[in-house]
């Protein structure tokens, strides 16, 4: 695997994590103390929403953490600290559709949720928590879902 060139110039020292890294979208590092750095780079997608393709790229840097984990068990604990490169959004919210976003958006709603919550169950999975945005979007999902005939007929007025 080719060697990942760190954009931050704080996090250059660091041991770089090059198969946790998506160019254009998130870098991964781990200090000397064990704290991984995941850094969004909103670079391709400037606001950092919550789309697909920065979805796949979150989630490669979970699964080299957790494989990192899994590689150096001894090292002792581990911590995940997320920051972004942009200077005015950390996460600009979700837009599953992309209608929000100008990165072209290929995949379905259902597919952005069945992502967030099917990774691998090991070490650092049982640690993660679900971002607010996740909540949000699965709020939205309620929200938007036709309700069913049953449902329906309850709230349909008598005739």
């Amino acid at each position: 695997m080719a060697a990942v060139a760190v954009d931050n110039k704080y996090l250059r020292h660091y041991s770089v994590i090059s198969n946790g890294c998506t160019p254009g979208w998130v870098e991964l590092v781990r200090t000397d103390t064990g704290v991984y750095i995941l850094n969004l780079l909103a670079e391709i997608n400037p606001e950092n929403r919550w789309i697909w393709p920065f979805t796949e790229a979150v989630m490669k840097a979970f699964e080299a953490i957790e494989e990192n984990i899994e590689t150096n068990k001894d090292e002792g604990p581990t911590a995940l600290l997320t920051i972004s490169s942009s200077s005015k959004f950390f996460s600009n919210g979700i837009d599953p559709t992309g209608s929000y976003t100008k990165v072209r958006v290929c995949r379905s709603l259902p597919t952005f949720i069945t992502s967030f919550l099917t990774f691998k169950k090991n070490s650092f999975s049982q640690l993660f928590i679900l971002p607010s945005s996740l909540l949000l979007l699965l709020l939205l999902l309620l929200l938007l879902l036709p309700p069913s005939s049953s449902h329906h007929e309850l709230h349909s007025p008598l005739v």
